[in-house]
C-alpha cells in the first residue's frame, strides 16, 4: 500500500511538471542601478525637508512568463519578484550643517509584468511592471560633514517598510534596462507626534538574465515570427 502511494504521488509530481512547463517557464538573472532618493516629510513640519540623493541597489531576480496558445498573448504577461540590496535616504542642509541619511534595506519586489513583444523579432520589446515593495531596514547611518553617526533601529526608525512601485523598460535579448518610480506608504518615523516620513525614489536598472527553465534559448528567442503563428 505505501508502496503504490508513493508510485501515485511521483507520477502526480511528474505530471504537474508537465503542466507546468506547458503553461509558463520561468528564468532568473541580476539587476542593479542607482536609486535618486528622497524622503518626503508632513509639509507642517517646521524643519526644512530633505533633498533627493543618490544611492544604488542591486541583487538578483526571478520572472515567471506565461504561456498561452492565442499567438497575439504569448509570454505577455509575467510575475517577477525580486531579493535586492537597496540603499535609500536623502540629505538636507539644517542651519548651515549638511545630513545625508543613509538607509539600508533588503527589499523584495512583487511585480505584475506586461510585455509588448517584437513579433517579428522575437527577441525584444517593451516591459511595464507594477506592484508592491515590502522592505526590511538593516541599517541606518547619518553623515553629517566629516563625522559618522550610526543610528540603532530604536532611535526613531521603523525596521519595516511597503511602497508601491511602477515603471517600464525596453529588453533585447537577454538584457533589459527599465525605469521605475516607488512610493512608500510606510511612515518610517516610530516617533508618537514626529513628522510623517516616506521614501519617494526614482529608480533606474539594468538587468542580465543568466538562464531559464522551461524555454530553451533566449527567453524570447522561441517565438516563431507573426506570419508564421497566424498560419497556425
Amino acid at each position: 500500500m505505501k508502496k503504490f502511494q508513493l508510485i501515485l504521488v511521483i507520477q502526480l509530481f511528474f505530471n504537474s511538471s508537465i503542466l507546468f512547463s506547458q503553461n509558463f517557464f520561468f528564468y532568473y538573472g541580476v539587476r542593479g542601478g542607482p536609486n535618486f532618493s528622497n524622503l518626503l516629510r508632513d509639509p507642517n513640519f517646521e524643519r526644512r525637508n530633505y533633498e533627493m540623493n543618490m544611492f544604488y541597489h542591486a541583487g538578483m531576480y526571478i520572472n515567471f512568463t506565461f504561456r498561452t496558445k492565442n499567438a497575439l498573448l504569448d509570454r505577455m504577461f509575467a510575475f517577477q519578484t525580486d531579493i535586492l540590496y537597496s540603499q535609500k535616504g536623502a540629505e538636507r542642509n539644517l542651519d548651515g550643517f549638511l545630513y545625508r541619511l543613509k538607509l539600508h534595506f533588503i527589499d523584495v519586489p512583487l511585480l505584475a509584468v506586461f510585455n509588448i513583444i517584437d513579433r517579428f523579432k522575437g527577441d525584444r520589446g517593451l516591459t511595464f511592471k507594477i506592484g508592491g515593495v515590502p522592505g526590511y531596514l538593516i541599517a541606518a547611518r547619518e553623515i553629517t560633514g566629516r563625522n559618522l553617526k550610526t543610528f540603532t533601529l530604536q532611535e526613531g526608525l521603523k525596521n519595516y517598510s511597503f511602497g508601491l512601485q511602477a515603471g517600464a523598460g525596453a529588453f533585447v535579448e537577454d538584457f533589459t534596462i527599465e525605469g521605475k518610480y516607488e512610493y512608500g506608504i510606510t511612515d518610517m518615523n516610530s516617533v508618537e507626534g514626529g513628522p510623517m516620513v516616506k521614501h519617494s525614489i526614482w529608480i533606474v536598472a539594468l538587468t542580465f538574465r543568466l538562464s531559464n527553465f522551461g524555454n530553451k534559448g533566449s527567453r524570447m528567442k522561441q517565438l516563431k515570427p507573426l506570419k508564421d503563428l497566424l498560419k497556425d
